[in-house]
């Protein structure tokens, strides 16, 4: 009897400790990564998983930071933005898969543009230094011997008002931006997507997780992942229902721009162990294009979630 009492109770605890977590909480980014998830927000009782919610950031850096401090349990962010974070510490992050891949395009109102090689001795305002913005236009550039300059000095909103003004003929733009400026003037016109021009798409947006939370909870990251899965394959379905539910859950300040941003969007899942190559090309490709963009080492096994 005595043999049983303290084996019940150790179960007891066991479950306590490492069974379902009180509460679990996403950090979301405005944008389009939010959009991808509107639907799951909205959803979020028919999930069957406790005490679900959700949180909206408009930067990268808020949500590491929460993640890190354990007010967060799983969030986006940048596949180098993750890298860099195991390299500081290898015990505090793990990537679950790609969610979004690069939906870079070249914006321009020059209605001579026929090649990449119209860019040749232009000036190119970009967004994303020492990010994937820098690392694949640099390497687009070196691929095909192009000398451009880039600028990176201007914030998205103001390159988007210096394309409608002419004061900028060429800029490189994510979504929602690209979306944005064309629907702000119809003598811009989306040249080219990056991805096209490398011939190649490159992880653009990772959902990561707190490791120890991923380490007691495998059933309920399961379960999320699945969720994220469904509720962006439901926005491409129904742009105008996503873009409402974005505008609902303060993840656009346009709707309009957001129902015609989720088609441009390139979502997609890769799990961990597949994208894990996408992710170290992407690394490689960093360090060739900008040094100073990764210093580190390439993420090992242990960075990337096995379900």
């Amino acid at each position: 009897m005595k043999r049983f009492c303290s084996f019940f109770i150790i179960s007891i605890f066991s479950a306590l400790l490492f069974g379902a977590p009180k509460s679990v909480k996403i950090g979301v980014l405005t944008g389009t990564s939010g959009y991808g998830c509107a639907h799951m927000i909205e959803n979020k009782s028919n999930l069957s998983i406790k005490n679900l919610g959700f949180e909206v950031y408009n930067s990268s850096q808020a949500v590491i930071a929460k993640l890190l401090n354990g007010q967060l349990e799983i969030g986006f962010v940048t596949p180098l933005q993750a890298a860099k974070i195991f390299n500081k510490d290898k015990e505090m992050l793990v990537v679950l898969g790609t969610a979004q891949e690069s939906n870079l395009a070249i914006i321009t109102s020059d209605q001579d543009y026929s090649s990449i090689f119209s860019l040749k001795e232009k000036k190119i305002l970009c967004t994303g230094q020492n990010e994937e913005a820098e690392i694949l236009m640099k390497t687009l550039l070196k691929k095909n011997e192009i000398q451009s300059e880039l600028d990176f000095e201007t914030p998205a909103p103001e390159i988007v008002s210096a394309l409608i003004s002419k004061n900028a003929e060429y800029a490189l733009l994510e979504e929602p931006y690209a979306t944005w400026a064309l629907q702000k003037s119809p003598e811009l016109r989306r040249a080219a997507t990056i991805s096209n021009l490398l011939e190649k798409a490159h992880p653009s947006m990772v959902m990561i997780a707190n490791a120890r939370f991923v380490r007691t909870n495998r059933e309920t990251v399961n379960k999320i992942i699945e969720a994220y899965k469904k509720s962006w394959e439901w926005a491409e379905r129904n742009p105008v229902q996503a873009g409402a539910l974005a505008k609902k859950y303060k993840l656009t300040l346009n709707q309009k721009m957001a129902e015609k941003a989720v088609a441009k969007a390139n979502y997609v899942w890769k799990d961990a162990d597949i994208t894990r190559k996408d992710i170290e090309n992407l690394i490689k490709l960093s360090k060739d294009a900008n040094p100073e963009s990764f210093t580190g080492k390439v993420p090992s096994e242990s960075f990337y979630y096995q379900r």
